[in-house]
């Protein structure tokens, strides 16, 4: 079983998956500075000088651009990751707002973690109880990538389902949830989607991913 079996983004407009239609933002720096310059956070106010890629597969190939983001209207996926800044800098959640209610009818916001879990974290809460509290669009596919690896520790997989059902997925066209253990081994289940199999864990091999190997630096 391999993630393109997996997700249900098919139920957004295919343009989602073209290289113009696509971002990915880390919203802090990292240790290796390989995504991002060294210090970088995400700006407090505005979309200015905001660090981004069109995918996470140009990570390792190119230097990120450094600019505004005004063409936001165009972008049917966004690829953001976090690692506990959220409740630091609002304005993170204003960028995902924007995004929510941008001129594309269907898209997909990837949401992962960097560093540390998402779930459970303190950007999953914050994340919950801004999308909770705020209108937008209907045609938001959420994707969840939970990476477990970081921390060396162990995450009960049902306590990480019981996070996400602090979420309000009536709001969303669709949720997936991805419990990422390692490089090897992750279960998925799917909360909402139109195929009809809703709430049946599948196990997989995330290796299996091109992309997921991109973002690993397993070329």
């Amino acid at each position: 079983m391999e993630y393109s079996d997996l997700t249900h983004s098919s139920m957004v407009d295919p343009k989602h998956t073209e290289l113009k239609h696509r971002l990915m933002i880390l919203t802090h720096g990292d240790h290796e500075c390989k995504v991002n310059p060294p210090g970088y956070q995400f700006p407090k106010n505005g979309f200015d000088n905001i660090s981004y890629y069109r995918d996470c597969s140009e990570v390792w190939d190119k230097e990120p651009t450094i600019g505004t983001i005004d063409f936001l209207d165009e972008i049917a996926f966004l690829d953001l990751k976090v690692s506990n800044n959220l409740k630091d800098n609002p304005n993170i959640c204003n960028f995902i707002l924007k995004y929510f209610s941008n001129a594309q009818e269907t898209k997909v916001f990837h949401f992962v973690n960097f560093y540390r879990p998402l779930i459970p974290s303190d950007d999953w809460n914050t994340f919950c109880n801004w999308a909770n509290a705020f209108q937008f669009r209907k045609g938001v596919f959420l994707e969840i990538m939970n990476i477990l690896k970081y921390d060396g520790e162990h995450h009960d997989y049902n306590k990480c389902l019981e996070q996400i059902l602090k979420l309000d997925t009536k709001k969303f066209l669709g949720v997936d949830y991805h419990h990422i253990i390692n490089d090897e081994e992750a279960k998925f289940i799917s909360f909402k989607n139109d195929s009809g199999i809703v709430g049946e864990t599948i196990n997989y091999n995330p290796s299996s991913h091109t992309s997921w190997n991109s973002k690993n630096g397993n070329k």
